[in-house]
């Protein structure tokens, strides 16, 4: 009985073992994946961990389409319901989706995790270029491969579109050199995503947010984005103050008349404090000088370079040398009229 049995329903139990075995595959293939994922995130090889992390669901969907194919075709050989059927074109399409899809969803992941993180010695600006790049070239690979599986003549599609596209030059020709000019911007890098950059010649002025194909995305000080062509900067002259090498301190005190007696002293007294401040880089310019004696008051310009350029510090280091030089002079018996700040504290 138990023979007759497990002779009748064989089939259906080899089917059923089949289909417990593609699953134990996949479960294992998933779970070695994840591991491989977890364990170069905690060696502190992020692009490795992001890659797996990116092969996982691609994998998934393209696993279960591949064995939904050959589960078609092996019943169809068994009752042969459509003649001629194969699925072999389609499963080379499948596999070129497959690995387009990894390396598309691996660059966008790369961009999500690089826009994401913080880290000033993190170059935003290459890795969106990159991305950007290998994205297009893989949907226009993958593109062709697909047409070639199909039967389609890739030379003749090349050769119209080499006539084509001379047409289409002229009709796009501002996209065309706003993409240019994304070009130029990510090989010559003038700036780069998180500079502060700004233009005398157009009101442009803030913090890259992004750098798109198209257009560059800018935020001002007010918190207002501002969409910049790109073909745009290949035209004006861009500021970048994030890649200065000193701030200029250029201050102006106004005194008395009746203290005239004593600006030799207040001037020595403001320069020798100035060149013993470490802030201060002495390689540079170090002047305290009377510049000017007006109906108003007589004038004490103060003048240096630091190496703080960000804001914060460099605001910092301002009122200090300001307290200091309004001591100097109150020592001295004089009294101050006003204090004329030249310098800008521009956010950097």
């Amino acid at each position: 009985m138990f023979k007759y049995i497990l002779k009748k329903y064989s089939v259906h139990i080899e089917i059923i073992s089949l289909i417990l075995c593609i699953f134990l595959i996949y479960k294992l293939i998933m779970l070695f994946i994840q591991k491989l994922q977890e364990q170069f995130f905690k060696n502190n090889k992020i692009t490795t961990s992001l890659f797996f992390e990116s092969l996982q669901t691609p994998f998934k969907w393209c696993f279960f389409a591949i064995i939904a194919l050959l589960t078609l075709e092996f019943i169809n050989s068994q009752f042969r319901i459509v003649h001629k059927f194969s699925t072999i074109t389609i499963q080379y399409s499948i596999i070129v989706i497959f690995f387009s899809w990894v390396i598309i969803h691996f660059c966008s992941t790369i961009r999500e995790h690089a826009i994401q993180r913080n880290d000033i010695h993190y170059d935003k600006t290459s890795v969106l270029a990159f991305t950007q790049i290998g994205t297009v070239i893989t949907i226009i690979i993958s593109i062709l491969m697909e047409l070639q599986i199909l039967g389609v003549h890739i030379a003749g599609i090349l050769a119209f579109g080499g006539f084509s596209g001379i047409a289409v030059g002229f009709a796009s020709k501002d996209l065309l050199a706003n993409f240019f000019g994304a070009m130029m911007i990510y090989m010559d890098k003038p700036f780069k995503v998180g500079d502060w950059i700004s233009s005398p010649e157009k009101p442009i002025e803030g913090e890259v947010d992004s750098i798109g194909w198209r257009q560059t995305k800018i935020m001002t000080f007010e918190k207002r984005p501002i969409y910049v062509p790109n073909s745009l900067f290949s035209v004006i002259i861009v500021e970048n103050p994030s890649r200065m090498s000193h701030r200029k301190i250029e201050e102006k005190i106004l005194i008395k008349h009746s203290d005239f007696d004593k600006i030799n002293k207040i001037t020595d007294d403001i320069k020798e404090f100035l060149i013993n401040y470490p802030k201060i880089d002495n390689s540079q310019r170090v002047t305290a000088n009377l510049i000017t004696v007006s109906h108003m008051a007589l004038e004490i310009q103060i003048y240096c370079y630091t190496t703080h350029i960000d804001s914060i510090s460099f605001g910092k280091l301002k009122q200090e040398i300001l307290l200091k030089s309004a001591k100097i002079i109150e020592n001295n018996g004089a009294e101050i009229v006003e204090i004329i700040a030249t310098s800008k504290i521009q956010n950097v």
